[in-house]
């Protein structure tokens, strides 16, 4: 859609529903009735996918902050990444490793 022009500005957003609720994916642009707080820009780590540069991220008391690639994903139901570090947040949200 960019390359053809239809899209002024590269950006998109995505609500997932809840509770059979329908989700929203809105093109350039965003619902601020859909989250609190402020927006971050990110530029994308990888030009093949939706790689984002993550410094740091928190699960309750337990933090990680070695700066990572990470892939984002609307459909994605398991999380990849190092073992070690992957295996504590499992546990911190009552998940398993598989």
């Amino acid at each position: 859609m960019m390359r053809q022009g239809a899209l002024d500005r590269k950006m998109f957003s995505v609500y997932i529903g809840r509770n059979g609720n329908p989700g929203e994916l809105m093109l350039e642009g965003y619902d601020s009735n859909w989250f609190k707080g402020g927006l971050i820009y990110m530029d994308i780590a990888s030009p093949v996918a939706w790689d984002v540069w993550l410094d740091e991220i928190q699960v309750g008391g337990l933090s990680i902050s070695d700066g990572t690639a990470v892939t984002t994903s609307t459909m994605a139901v398991f999380v990849f990444g190092p073992s070690e570090k992957v295996s504590r947040f499992a546990e911190k949200l009552g998940g398993k490793e598989e």
